[in-house]
């Protein structure tokens, strides 16, 4: 059986799960425990390399996971919202308190995406941390047909920018407006040019890259470890071929290695979030498109 080469700098097993104990609790704050861990490292069972160097690996990525509290996500709607203020605020020329709050009488906030997506749920965050009135906030379809208003659509990450694109299609090809804006926690180069060429004014807290990919040349979490980032790419592919076979390294080849307290983008590693016969670390709840699959849910409960 295949084993993993180590630098000789590379952190034991210990150290990894105490750093993970204490990320647990002072930066994650959710109700993780080491059994969790210990199931979780357990799913690799020497499929690609023994088992202990695969473990060992597990261990190392999920140190290097990022998991946003609800703490940290208010503190990103924040940001955003001060995002939205300051480019309001220069694009319009608006140089008062009151200016800008005359300005906010024709703007309106929706989510993105459908009833009960992860845009609905920003966006009630995103409402209580701005503090703006609640009857700024409406569906798309109800927002007023008229020329002299701004639309913002709030949601968590775009990162090929394709949904994105997509719902502008669907909702705003008959609509006339001012300005729209698309405002979202984390973006990629590809989604903001995109969106951009559109006419859709792009903000976010965080530009992901190349360095956030899991295996990419220039990963952060490999930076130190370069030797190990293909062994790596080889557990997480191969194990993802299983749990989810038209996105083995996630979503359009994502690669990504980050949730919210509220779930997981698909766009990171199934390793982290399949339960497709294997325990999450991160369960992530995926979407019910039609009625058969949700019947089919049902059995559980049965």
């Amino acid at each position: 059986m295949d084993r993993i080469r180590w630098p000789e700098k590379f952190p034991k097993e210990e150290m990894m799960i105490s750093v993970i104990k204490k990320t647990i609790t002072s930066s994650w704050k959710n109700n993780l425990t080491i059994d969790d861990v210990n199931k979780w490292i357990d799913n690799f069972s020497g499929r690609v390399y023994c088992p202990d160097d695969e473990k060992k690996m597990a261990l190392w990525m999920l140190c290097n996971f990022t998991y946003y509290n609800e703490n940290e996500v208010n503190h990103l709607c924040r940001m955003i919202y001060k995002n939205l203020l300051h480019d309001i605020a220069q694009r319009e020329g608006l140089d008062s308190n009151e200016k800008l709050a005359d300005a906010f009488e024709n703007i309106y906030f929706a989510a993105m995406g459908n009833a009960g997506e992860s845009g609905g749920l920003l966006l009630y965050f995103f409402r209580q941390e701005s503090g703006i009135s609640i009857d700024r906030f409406c569906y798309p379809s109800a927002i007023p047909k008229d020329e002299a208003k701004t639309v913002v659509f709030i949601d968590d990450v775009t990162l090929s920018g394709g949904t994105a694109i997509r719902f502008f299609h669907n909702n705003l090809k008959a609509m006339k407006y001012k300005c729209a804006y698309y405002i979202t926690l984390f973006a990629s180069h590809e989604a903001v040019n995109r969106l951009t060429e559109l006419g859709i004014n792009v903000l976010y807290c965080t530009l992901l890259d190349e360095r956030d990919k899991c295996f990419s040349d220039k990963s952060i979490m490999f930076l130190e470890f370069q030797e190990l980032r293909e062994p790596a790419r080889r557990i997480a592919e191969e194990y993802g071929k299983i749990l989810a076979p038209d996105r083995p390294l996630g979503y359009k080849n994502g690669q990504y290695c980050f949730g919210f307290h509220y779930n997981i983008p698909n766009n990171s590693l199934p390793i982290f979030w399949s339960d497709n016969g294997w325990y999450p670390i991160f369960p992530r709840k995926e979407k019910i498109h039609n009625v058969k699959q949700r019947n089919n849910k049902f059995e559980r409960y049965i």
